[in-house]
């Protein structure tokens, strides 16, 4: 019974060192650019409903439709994809390519990153080690990613600046960026937003503290050039209504039931 277990044992160990070396050989840096969005340019960043001059968001029907009764069409775990090599990659394509083919709200997830790759988090899961050491927690950064930087995450400045010149480029669409704040990340996430010139095309309420009473319509947006909303929730966001949110940034849940 003893070698039977021990046989056992060493598959087991065989078949997680072959997965890890096949996740390795499959997404690891030398297989192909684990940011590729950031190779998407002005001209690959226009929108195809832009050939339609009097639309909003693609449709004139949208224009005089206040902005929360316009159906947003919305991709989830927006950073996540094959194009940027995530491992499990909730989405084929990436969030650029999805902007530009018609969707026009983006969730992304905010993380600290330590470096770790896929190959560290299996090691990690394999060993009981789900602990940062001093060492790593001294070179945590921000990253978009899902549930673990080591399975894929994306450069917080080539994800914003993208989605900046695509609003450049389209001056008839709008935006909306909706992120789980992971822990310790929020600060981090609001002056990565002001770092990439976005802050330009925010919508702010009129008393700027997250509260809204009446949303002006999708041509009232444009009009203003403020075409991108951000909403947030975790990490220390909570309700603009009880607490005092990021100036720009509106509580999820004050506003999606």
């Amino acid at each position: 019974m003893g070698c039977c277990k021990n046989v056992i044992a060493s598959l087991v160990c065989t078949a997680v060192l072959c997965g890890a070396g096949v996740a390795a050989y499959m997404y690891g840096p030398w297989n192909k650019d684990n940011d590729s969005g950031s190779e998407e340019t002005p001209t690959t960043l226009t929108a195809k409903s832009s050939t339609c001059k009097n639309c909003c968001n693609g449709l004139e029907s949208n224009c005089d439709l206040p902005i929360d009764q316009v159906t947003w069409a919305m991709v989830h775990n927006a950073m996540s994809s094959e194009d940027d090599s995530f491992y499990a990659a909730n989405n084929d394509l990436s969030l650029e390519k999805a902007l530009v083919e018609g969707y026009r709200g983006l969730m992304l997830d905010s993380c600290l990153c330590n470096g770790d790759t896929i190959v560290d988090v299996i090691q990690d899961f394999v060993t009981g080690n789900d602990e940062d050491t001093e060492e790593n927690a001294e070179e945590q950064y921000l990253g978009f990613c899902h549930g673990t930087c080591g399975a894929g995450s994306r450069k917080p400045e080539t994800v914003l600046n993208n989605i900046k010149t695509f609003l450049d480029v389209n001056p008839n669409e709008v935006l909306i960026l909706e992120f789980e704040v992971g822990e310790g990340t929020l600060e981090l996430l609001y002056e990565a937003i002001n770092d990439s010139g976005l802050e330009k095309y925010v919508l702010r309420d009129e008393e700027n503290d997250g509260t809204v009473t009446t949303w002006p319509t999708l041509q009232q947006l444009i009009s203003s050039n403020r075409r991108l909303l951000l909403f947030a929730h975790n990490g220390g966001m909570e309700s603009c209504e009880t607490s005092t949110c990021p100036e720009g940034i509106f509580y999820t849940y004050d506003h999606f039931r």
